[in-house]
């Protein structure tokens, strides 16, 4: 009794001198400045008027940690609206009894502020556990566990783990929980008694006549301030934190404690009453830091202590909670508070096991991801449009921002946040690209120079100032101690970066990843992902500084080409190798003939020069302009300047991507196109300007194979001719999206051609668009004239594109990269004979672009070794097509042999279910059906008919095969007159 009057007496004393103060904050007396930032002219510089105005209006807080500096965090608490922040604060706070929640996304994903929307909205408590940088909260919880809990003589931070002391473990657990239970009491009455002392003053406040129209929500928000923000009372720094320390050094047993915390919570349940409350929320921000703080010093309730069997370890958040809700018990098994607990990684387990051991019975503990942050461009606009004035938001530069803002930090409310308030003061598109280089490492460079000098006429600063970055960058520390995790990191970072899309999941990885800031879990989604750029880039750029233990990305697409097959659903191994090497070649000017070998040898684009450009289409006083991104890969060097992701591949899930792309509404320099679309990967060069021509732009349309190809004497692989066929006609305009047995279709005409083109595919949510162009790969082997003539649409209405004369119709350089098997140009002319005449019984090559006049050409093959060849792994290709050849001559039938016999057999099974269906007609046409059938089933045999004859020059195999014996069974003559031809050249190599 007579402690529990003491500790009374050491609270009535502390809260005498507060409480006046307390009054005041209540009422809002002295509020009107306080705390909020004003703009320093001396330290930042002078204001445009009307910008200036702008800023006094909006009476923005400033930052705890810095009074110069504004904080968005506290503006405008239940002001802001939006369906995703809705929808959060519906499910994260709920009142019913027994409904808990833990609230769990990657750190800057919103989570601080959407409990503090929650705190604005419904009475409760806001404890933290760390300093996250933002400086807001008490410092009551953080000083409990990491001083005065760590620092007891009687406090041991790992329990005894002999078996054979099983009471020394019991009683050092006794006193752990015992310590910590009177400890963390002293902290949640400190926050009980001056919260019951805020409802009187309100209480009184509210019965005067000028505030009977103010509503309780304002005293709401006053009390989650004096909460977040404790600086702001004037007696005091942080009041909170001053009672527990005058608690503790009376040092009260935990039943007086108890009793006192029984004795004013009930008085607050009375008082919240008046109001229709009777819960409150008790919010934990950053508890991941007390669910890894003396991990091993507390246990679970139900485990069995003899001899340590079944033992469970619990870090101190586990005893937080417990404690806590033994005190805020109104019954056995009711509590009076529902918690909120944030975190990045944050057992469920543990938080639900510590609420059911206090209360006796299984407590609903669930889990939300969704903290407010923007689900789509639009959202965040109108966020913006709240802190940018308008004169500068509606002006070219605000959109390029809004833009920009939107492609780089989405995801991230806290990059996001203070984007928007440092572009109150500062240069803004220059501004964005210092913050992602000293964030990411890189500088972005989706923005052209020429956009940037236009900052010239945006009104916000008149001179340069020093900029200063608040924000730490990533923290990579883990990561280089962890093989596993970081080549878990870097495979989903580099298949990110080459295709803009990972179809893997991050597994059991999922909340160590979220914890290291690298994953979140993004709306609609109850599965973490790596999938922000800004993220995927900075890992890209840090895997390949050569300074730690992991492949670079050059090593990762060497390592995923042999896994590449000759026919694949998807973007292969060496697409995305040939992307790199494109990216590398094309870093700057370089001669078309250098890289290419052409089919014409006069053909005019084969003089010319290029580079690789990412073009992306702005508006600039309402005319339309095109910027030229540049993705920078140096070989070896690390990565410093991206425009984005090097590559976007089709997605069945994101309808018309590839029409998107084509009208350059995304950024990537490459796209991979779906399977029959067009060619494999589809890219811009800018030609460089001549004497004669002025600088353009052309498409590259690649088809790539990956083919061992055919062994020939000589010792070489070649790419067959059926192969090649097939390959140049799906990279040639007029035959995308066409089956390659289908006959031509008619292109549409020119005004058709504009009318398509100028087709827009707005913006949604995802930059996707809704509609659009059908998407299904059931029917890749079907005609779609329709979508080759939006694809033909959009390649017509390419800016500044080259002539007719120059690239063809289209713009379109057609390219066939076979590797190792050689194309041979040589194969696609007519034969002669030997007095002039041409070889009839060899047909001639006939180009599926017809009058187009787009040129052909396959990739230079030392051009391809030079640039690669010092890279590591060095020799590389060299090496992959000695391998090849070694398997080639060992067997002599290729893998792309065997599977074009089972393209055959598939014919077969075709056509004798097709003479099945017709033998119910006539005898005539079972017979017919059946010689069709065994037709078939000749040619097929004979190609698997090739003899292996070794011969005395070389270890080279010579193909022996009987042409004459082939024609009658029913061979096509063109196969005949190849098979003739290869025998008479061996013949001529022999001799």
């Amino acid at each position: 009794m007579a402690e529990t009057q003491d500790l009374r007496k050491t609270i009535d004393t502390f809260m005498e001198r507060h409480r006046c103060y307390i009054v005041d904050f209540v009422c809002g007396r002295k509020e009107r400045n306080k705390g909020l930032w004003t703009y320093d002219s001396d330290r930042i510089g002078e204001l445009d008027a009307r910008v200036a105005e702008f800023l006094r209006e909006l009476r923005l807080p400033s930052s705890p940690k810095d009074p110069g500096s504004p904080s968005l965090l506290f503006h405008d608490l239940t002001v802001l609206k939006s369906d995703s922040l809705t929808q959060s604060l519906t499910n994260v706070f709920r009142l019913r009894e027994g409904k808990h929640m833990l609230l769990v996304n990657v750190s800057g994903s919103g989570k601080t502020r959407i409990v503090l929307e929650g705190l604005s909205r419904n009475w409760g408590f806001y404890f933290i556990c760390q300093d996250d940088g933002t400086s807001i909260g008490s410092q009551d919880l953080p000083i409990a566990m990491q001083h005065r809990l760590k620092n007891h003589p009687l406090f041991k931070e790992i329990l005894p783990e002999d078996p054979s002391s099983s009471d020394v473990l019991k009683d050092q657990l006794a006193y752990n929980c015992d310590i910590a239970n009177r400890i963390f009491a002293e902290v949640l009455l400190a926050r009980l008694v001056v919260f019951e002392q805020f409802l009187d003053s309100m209480k009184l406040d509210m019965e005067k006549p000028e505030n009977r129209d103010c509503g309780i929500s304002t005293y709401r928000e006053r009390w989650l301030t004096l909460q977040a923000r404790p600086g702001l009372l004037e007696c005091d720094d942080d009041i909170f934190a001053s009672l527990v320390e005058a608690m503790h050094l009376e040092s009260q047993s935990l039943q007086t404690l108890k009793s006192e915390v029984s004795r004013v919570r009930d008085s607050i349940l009375k008082k919240l009453a008046v109001y229709d409350t009777s819960r409150f929320f008790l919010v934990i921000d950053e508890a991941q830091v007390a669910a890894t703080t003396f991990p091993h010093a507390f246990r679970s309730a139900e485990q069995n202590l003899k001899g340590g069997v079944g033992r469970k370890d619990r870090p101190v958040l586990r005893q937080i909670i417990h404690g806590w809700t033994e005190l805020l018990k109104v019954s056995a098994t009711k509590t009076c508070a529902s918690y909120v607990i944030t975190g990045t990684g944050v057992s469920l387990l543990d938080i639900t096991e510590a609420v059911a051991s206090s209360t006796g019975k299984k407590s609903g503990f669930a889990t939300a991801y969704l903290t407010g942050a923007f689900d789509s461009a639009e959202d965040q606009r109108a966020y913006i449009e709240k802190y940018i004035p308008e004169v500068i938001l509606n002006s070219e530069i605000g959109k390029i921002l809004a833009e920009r803002m939107w492609f780089w930090f989405r995801g991230r409310q806290a990059l996001f946040y203070m984007m928007c308030y440092r572009q109150l003061t500062l240069l803004p598109l220059t501004l964005l690209n210092i913050f992602i280089k000293h964030y990411a490492d890189f500088t972005p460079m989706d923005c052209s120079e020429s956009v940037l000098s236009r900052q010239n006429r945006f009104p916000l600063l008149h001179r340069d100032i020093e900029h200063s970055m608040d924000v730490f960058p990533l923290d990579f520390g883990t990561l280089e101690k962890a093989h596993r995790l970081r080549k878990k990191v870097v495979e989903i970072a580099y298949e990110s970066f080459i295709s803009s899309y990972y179809q893997g999941s991050l597994g059991t990885d999922e909340k160590q990843l979220v914890n290291l800031g690298f994953a979140r879990y993004a709306a609609k989604s109850l599965q973490a992902s790596i999938d922000e750029r800004l993220i995927i880039i900075a890992c890209v750029v840090w895997a390949n500084k050569g300074d730690i233990e992991c492949d670079t990305l050059y090593q990762y697409l060497c390592d995923e080409l042999p896994k590449s097959i000759p026919v694949s659903d998807s973007a292969n191994g060496f697409e995305h190798y040939l992307a790199y090497y494109f990216a590398l070649v094309f870093r700057e000017y370089t001669a078309l003939n250098v890289v290419f070998d052409f089919l014409d040898h006069n053909a005019p684009l084969r003089n010319r020069s290029a580079k690789l450009v990412a073009l992306h289409r702005t508006i600039w006083d309402g005319v339309t302009g095109y910027d030229e991104g540049v993705t920078q890969i140096l070989g070896d060097e690390p990565i410093s300047q991206c425009v984005g992701n090097l590559g976007r591949a089709h997605n069945k899930m994101k309808e018309s991507d590839f029409m998107r792309w084509l009208r350059f509404k995304h950024r990537e320099a490459f796209f991979f196109p779906k399977r029959s679309a067009t060619g494999d990967l589809i890219f811009v060069l800018k030609l460089s300007r001549t004497n004669e021509e002025p600088a353009s732009y052309i498409w590259v349309s690649v088809q790539a194979k990956l083919h061992t190809g055919n062994p020939r004497a000589d010792g070489n692989l070649y790419l067959s001719n059926d192969v090649l066929h097939h390959a140049i006609k799906t990279i040639t305009p007029r035959r995308f999206f066409v089956n390659k047995d289908a006959p031509d279709i008619p292109l549409p005409r020119v005004s058709q051609l504009n009318l398509m083109g100028d087709r827009d595919y707005a913006s949604s949510s995802d930059g996707e668009d809704d509609h659009a162009m059908e998407d299904d790969d059931d029917h890749d082997d079907q005609d779609r004239p329709d979508e080759r003539n939006e694809v033909l649409g959009a390649m017509w209405k390419l800016p500044r594109r080259a002539d007719e004369n120059t690239a063809g119709r289209f713009s379109c350089l057609r390219v066939v990269a076979s590797w190792p098997a050689i194309v041979e140009f040589s194969e696609l002319e007519a034969k002669y004979n030997k007095d002039g005449t041409q070889n009839k019984r060899r047909i001639v090559w006939s180009d599926p672009d017809k009058n187009d006049g787009h040129p052909l050409a396959v990739l230079n093959r030392r051009t391809f070794v030079d640039h690669t060849s010092n890279l590591s792994p060095s020799n590389f290709l060299t090496a992959y097509e000695d391998d090849r050849k070694t398997e080639a001559f060992m067997r002599g039938v290729t893998a792309e042999d065997q599977i074009y016999e089972s393209q055959e057999v598939a014919k077969s099974k075709e056509l004798k279910g097709r003479a099945a269906r017709s033998s119910k007609t006539s005898p005539a046409s079972r017979k017919k059906a059946t010689r069709t059938v065994e037709k078939v089933k000749k040619v097929s045999e004979a190609r698997k008919g090739k003899a292996l004859v070794k011969v005395d020059n070389g270890n080279a195999p010579q193909l022996v095969r009987r042409s004459k014996r082939l024609e009658r069974r029913g061979a096509k003559v063109g196969d005949v007159e190849m098979l003739d031809s290869d025998i008479r050249d061996h013949e001529m190599d022999s001799s």
